[in-house]
């Protein structure tokens, strides 16, 4: 292991012991460690989604091996690699409004992201 990925495992075992494992801690503490190269999704159903960069990928699968990836006791765990965290696709959800961070289908040249296919 590197040193940059010891450094990651060090904080994140910290932060993991001195956390209510609370989404706002997961929040706070992940945001330290990995900036914008994560996300974290609850998906309502007693299972947490992380979605993080492909660059991370080795050090996440460490710190999931070792147990170092926080998530409140009995909640499920999942884990997503993607290549670039800024343009993660998703769909829309009817009657709620779209978040602009996801790459969906659009119509074209006027919904920047999120929306629904359409046909002009």
């Amino acid at each position: 292991m590197a040193d940059a990925q010891y450094r990651v495992m060090v904080q994140m075992g910290f932060f993991k012991n001195h956390s209510n494992a609370s989404l706002e801690s997961i929040d706070f503490m992940m945001g330290v460690i990995f900036g914008t190269r994560w996300e974290l999704i609850d998906n309502g159903d007693m299972v947490l989604r992380y979605i993080f960069q492909e660059s991370d990928q080795l050090t996440i699968a460490i710190a999931e091996f070792v147990g170092l990836i926080p998530k409140p006791t009995g909640v499920g765990l999942e884990i997503d690699i993607v290549p670039d965290i800024a343009h993660v696709f998703a769909f829309k959800q009817y009657g709620v409004t779209p978040q602009t961070d996801r790459v969906g289908f659009k119509i074209y040249g006027v919904a920047k992201a999120g929306g629904m296919a359409s046909y002009g």
